[in-house]
């Protein structure tokens, strides 16, 4: 049953909507993050504040990352549960980064 949720819901036929709308999000909690500090921010602090959104992106794209491998219909159960569990790793460490940009004053500590 986890199998037929996560290939045909969740990186199917939701995949784009979630792919934008967390990609989004973390772009308007970064310029609100940008705002909320009113101190200049360096290029590779913007860079990095910019690409907080891939790895999460990339776990629902199905591609191979470090300790998720690409599962399709043939893939075991190891590997789809570990899909599962990063994509929910992957979503709570967005739902951080979210937090703590909207309390800057728990990053500058």
């Amino acid at each position: 049953m986890l199998k037929k949720v996560l290939l045909n819901y969740v990186m199917g036929k939701y995949r784009k909507n979630l792919a934008i709308f967390s990609s989004l999000v973390c772009t308007l909690s970064t310029i609100r993050y940008c705002y909320a500090i009113e101190t200049p921010l360096y290029f590779p602090g913007i860079i990095f504040f910019f690409l907080v959104p891939v790895p999460f992106v990339l776990a629902l794209y199905n591609t191979p990352v470090v300790g998720m491998p690409s599962i399709d219909e043939n893939s075991s159960d190891l590997d789809i549960q570990l899909r599962f569990y990063g994509l929910v790793g992957m979503f709570v460490l967005l739902l951080g980064y979210i937090f703590l940009t909207f309390n800057p004053e728990l990053m500058n500590s």
